[in-house]
This record gives C-alpha cells, structure tokens and sequence, in this order.
C-alpha cells in the first residue's frame, strides 16, 4: 500500500472487503462500490474518505479516478480522513476481537 496513491476496489461482488479495510487502515483512499459494504466504510461515517460509484458506470469510475489525480485537497482530506476514523479496523484492534470470539467459541460452544 505504500507504493500506492489510492485504491480502485469497484468489485461487483464482495463478502468481507479485506483489501478495502486494509488500504483503509494504511491511509489510502479508496474508490469503491457504492452498492455494497464500500460505501459505509468509505462515506458512511460522515467522513469522506474516498468516492462510491457505481461499478457498471466506466464514466463515473473514469470521474472518480480523475478527481482523486487532479484534486489534491480533496485527496488530501480523504488520506487525513482514512487515518483518523479507521482506528477500529486496525490489526491490533481486529485482532483482539477475533481473539475474544474464538476464546468465548471454546469456553461456550457454537
């Protein structure tokens, strides 16, 4: 994620979109899906962190690609945005509850 500006994540399909939280996490901005679990992760909060579009709409994913290039204090809100409001979703953070699940799975059952 280093090496990268921003993250084009418009899948049509998606169960848990790791990638989209972890380049999150990493202070990358993000254009996604508006359909699926992208949009709360990316505008839902009040804090825009990057642009929803639709996937089948390769003018608006087009726009979206532009607008993260060319506008830089819209970037730069998104890239401060991602830092201050992915907190929850860190290694550390995701860790300790995945930890906690598994230690209540084997101390209550299924």
């Amino acid at each position: 994620y280093r090496a990268a500006d921003f993250l084009l994540f418009v899948t049509w399909y998606e169960g848990q979109p790791r990638a989209l939280i972890e380049a999150l996490v990493a202070g990358l901005p993000a254009i996604g899906n508006i359909r699926h679990v992208h949009k709360d992760l990316i505008i839902g909060d009040g804090a825009e962190k990057g642009i929803v579009v639709p996937p089948e709409n390769v003018m608006e994913i087009a726009e979206a690609i532009r607008k993260m290039c060319k506008d830089r204090d819209f970037y730069n809100r998104c890239k401060e945005n991602t830092q201050k409001n992915m907190s929850k979703y860190s290694y550390e953070s995701v860790g300790r509850k995945e930890i906690e699940l598994i230690e209540r799975v084997i101390k209550n059952g299924l």
